[in-house]
């Protein structure tokens, strides 16, 4: 994912996108620190170094969860406004579940949630996130709650529903991605085992061959699962 930005006060930049957890992908836009927010000087505030939030600050964040994300169950210490630019999205709360579609909105406010892709396409989303006190229950702050392993539909479920030549595809796009060396390494040494090759030599065969032999691994790691999954659903989008 690239987000390009213009400011009055500085020229047009581009800041690259950051993996997460399986099948999340991030992009800050922006960020500030202090408030009042300080708009002198013409550096580009979104190559700051960041967490999930920025203490006595702001972070503008594009993020895109794809099909089978793996589960993160959380909450941070700031007020989030968001908003669904495209696909569908599940928000997890104690007891509730909320689900969103692209144009609409929401204010999360501490609470301990986790987001749930669904559907088959990626869920784009604006958030901006704002530092705030850390919400208290009884005048104790409560557990931010422990990471979800148990999901229905992780990315390598999601992988063995595809077709054969849907995993082409996907498999061709990711050996196409200019920015997924990671990526592509791990699915040359995955090849490489299934094949019985040396991973120089997987690195060395032509892409569709490449293509073929990633497309009919049954179970690749939920990782590169979820990156395919991804790959798969821009390749789609950019072929409209």
């Amino acid at each position: 994912m690239r987000t390009a930005r213009r400011s009055s006060r500085s020229t047009r930049s581009r800041s690259t996108s950051r993996q997460g957890r399986p099948g999340a992908t991030a992009c800050n836009v922006w960020t500030t620190e202090g408030f009042p927010a300080n708009n002198d000087g013409a550096a580009d505030e979104g190559l700051r170094k960041v967490g999930t939030t920025l203490k006595n600050g702001t972070i503008f964040r594009v993020i895109e969860f794809a099909p089978g994300l793996a589960a993160r169950n959380h909450r941070t210490d700031s007020i989030d406004y968001i908003v669904v630019i495209s696909g569908e999205i599940d928000m997890e709360l104690d007891g509730s579940v909320v689900h969103l579609k692209a144009g609409d909105v929401m204010v999360q406010r501490g609470t301990i949630h986790n987001w749930v892709n669904r559907g088959t396409a990626p869920c784009v989303l604006a958030v901006i996130l704002i530092d705030a006190k850390s919400v208290e229950v009884g005048g104790k702050v409560p557990e931010r709650g422990r990471v979800m392993t148990d999901t229905t539909r992780t990315p390598s479920r999601l992988w063995k529903l595809m077709t054969p030549e849907q995993r082409h595809r996907a498999a061709s796009a990711l050996w196409g991605e200019d920015e997924a060396t990671n990526d592509q390494m791990q699915a040359a040494l995955l090849i490489a085992k299934k094949m019985k090759f040396r991973p120089k030599t997987v690195m060395g065969l032509d892409d569709e061959r490449k293509a073929r032999y990633l497309a009919s691994v049954p179970d690749p790691p939920e990782d590169l699962a979820a990156r395919l999954l991804v790959v798969y659903h821009l390749a789609v989008r950019r072929a409209r």
